[in-house]
């Protein structure tokens, strides 16, 4: 009777303890996720604030109006939607606040300019004002990174700051076609495309990679070649410049995500 009273004993304490051990590792893991999402959700803001000017050029400009209409109210409401996220998560981070007031600040007079009909003053003074939004929103995301820990925080950062760069040479090149290219902006867009060019190519040797990562950044090494080509043709076709940008966005969004899985 004590022998079977003991076994018993013995398989309850196991359980528990499995419960237990399940429960530690789900806690662990459970910032480490969060983190992941938060990086990525600050790094979005990046690059949203690209391709709010983008689209806003493209209006200009009278190609896909439409659809860089739509695509800019989804831009917005996907921002803001994140921007109250981001304050919730860094509630308890006090240095970050002042970051955080900054965008909000810089969100707030960005939303003006760009309730203007679009014209070439007004698009200069947007870029002007997502320029400001993007440094804030790119101090946000360094911070985050920092404050999480993780070492794979940095490849989900990466990643996911390709997704702007991209965007912001197709908005460098339609602000060119839109009359409003400076020599100023033109080195910009070549430090950018040297970042885009160096950005892939330090995701190249992660050394987190999975086959399905290196997969991935195959093809988005690809839509680099066809775009890079298309930016650097004198004749380059608006169209083909405001969507084969956007397909890098894509890409490299299902390759941020895939950095964050392994953080689970």
């Amino acid at each position: 009777m004590k022998t079977m009273q003991y076994a018993v004993t013995r398989n309850i304490f196991r359980c528990l303890v499995g419960v237990l051990f399940l429960a530690t590792g789900a806690a662990l893991a459970a910032p480490a996720n969060n983190s992941m999402e938060t990086i990525n959700l600050a790094g979005r803001q990046r690059m949203l604030t690209q391709r709010i000017v983008k689209n806003y050029t493209q209006r200009g400009l009278g190609v896909l109006a439409e659809q860089a209409e739509r695509q800019t109210q989804d831009s917005v409401s996907q921002f803001e939607t994140a921007l109250t996220t981001l304050q919730q998560r860094a509630a308890n981070m006090p240095s970050i606040h002042p970051t955080l007031a900054t965008i909000n600040s810089d969100w707030s007079r960005l939303k003006q300019i760009l309730a203007q009909k679009p014209g070439k003053e007004s698009a200069q003074s947007l870029d002007q004002q997502a320029e400001k939004l993007l440094n804030a929103s790119n101090a946000l995301t360094q911070a985050f990174q920092e404050q999480s820990g993780v070492d794979v925080g940095r490849w989900v950062n990466t990643a996911g700051r390709t997704r702007m760069l991209a965007l912001r040479l197709a908005k460098f090149q339609l602000l060119r076609q839109y009359g409003l290219g400076t020599a100023a902006s033109r080195d910009l867009a070549e430090q950018t495309r040297n970042e885009l060019t160096g950005a892939l190519a330090t995701l190249s040797q992660a050394p987190v990679n999975t086959a399905a990562i290196r997969q991935e950044l195959g093809l988005a090494s690809t839509q680099w070649q066809f775009f890079e080509q298309a930016l650097s043709r004198a004749d380059s076709d608006p169209t083909q410049i405001a969507t084969t940008s956007e397909r890098i966005v894509e890409v490299m969004d299902q390759i941020t995500q895939r950095y964050m899985a392994l953080s689970k």
